[in-house]
């Protein structure tokens, strides 16, 4: 009786070479079915092949130069210098209201700073030294070719008289009067030891601003500031207000919300007051005249 084995037999693996003797192939790689990309200059390619354009003409005009300099001593070339004549300013156009401001002190300031030429004359310094004349404001210069200029001026505009021979403009700022006074005009007058005229004619505006909410308004005719600071004005109508150093806004409100009453009560006798006080004032009274009765 044959017996047979319990463990089945293992199929064999087919080995290289048996069976039907092929292998599988790899799978084509998928970079061959992509498309193809076309490369582009890189950007430090295009920087350098700018820097080598300009090396290139940065020696070419080096080269050129050092031609004219050295090529007439190589070859005994006589090279005669061209002597061109500058092209001077021949018109002026004056633009802006011109009323204080001098127009041919303007042009003979013009034909100074000209006489290299227009192409030499420089607008900016031009400007600064029309600026620097009396009674102007503010000036701009343009060239016009071949040989013209067009210059804009604008006057200052007077707001306070300082001192006697100066004026304060709208900002504040002192410009000399060249002997020009305003007759027509009645501005005000300060007279200060000060140098800082900005902050004096500031301080005159708050104080004009507060004088006018009164009823009976009476414009400053006069301010006149210390050497230690203190404030006194002369108003239109004779009164004279002493402020002091400190608080002055406030000490001249405290007499605004007075002013009413006490012009009642003193009407014709009010010469003066004095606010440098902190919770009062003195007034200075003129001596009431009595009316005389004429006997017919």
């Amino acid at each position: 009786m044959a017996i047979r084995s319990s463990t089945a037999k293992q199929p064999r693996r087919a080995t290289q070479g048996e069976g039907s003797g092929r292998l599988k192939k790899p799978a084509k790689s998928r970079a061959k079915n992509r498309p193809k990309v076309e490369k582009r200059p890189s950007k430090i390619n295009l920087k350098l092949s700018a820097k080598f354009w300009w090396l290139l003409l940065l020696l070419v005009v080096v080269a050129g130069w050092g031609g004219l300099q050295y090529a007439p001593q190589l070859f005994n070339i006589e090279i005669e210098p061209i002597e061109l004549e500058p092209v001077m300013v021949r018109h002026i156009q004056l633009k802006g209201k011109l009323i204080h401001v001098d127009a041919e002190q303007v042009k003979q300031l013009v034909h100074e700073r000209g006489q290299q030429g227009i192409l030499v004359l420089d607008p900016e310094q031009l400007r600064g030294a029309l600026e620097a004349l009396p009674w102007i404001y503010q000036a701009s210069v343009r060239k016009l070719w071949p040989d013209q200029l067009e210059i804009h001026i604008e006057e200052q505009r007077a707001a306070v008289l300082w001192g006697e021979q100066g004026y304060l403009n709208l900002d504040g700022v002192y410009f000399d009067a060249a002997g020009i006074k305003l007759p027509e005009q009645k501005l005000p007058l300060i007279s200060s030891h000060q140098q800082d005229t900005e902050a004096v004619y500031q301080q005159l505006q708050q104080l004009m601003a507060i004088l006018s909410k009164q009823s009976t308004a009476s414009t400053i005719v006069e301010m006149a500031v210390d050497r230690r600071g203190a404030v006194t004005l002369h108003l239109q109508d004779g009164l004279l207000i002493h402020l002091g150093r400190r608080a002055i806004t406030e000490r001249l409100q405290r007499w605004v919300d007075q002013v009413t009453v006490v012009s009642e009560r003193y009407k014709g006798q009010l010469k003066g007051v004095d606010l440098r006080y902190e919770r009062g004032m003195v007034l200075q009274l003129q001596p009431k005249q009595k009316s005389k009765s004429v006997k017919r």
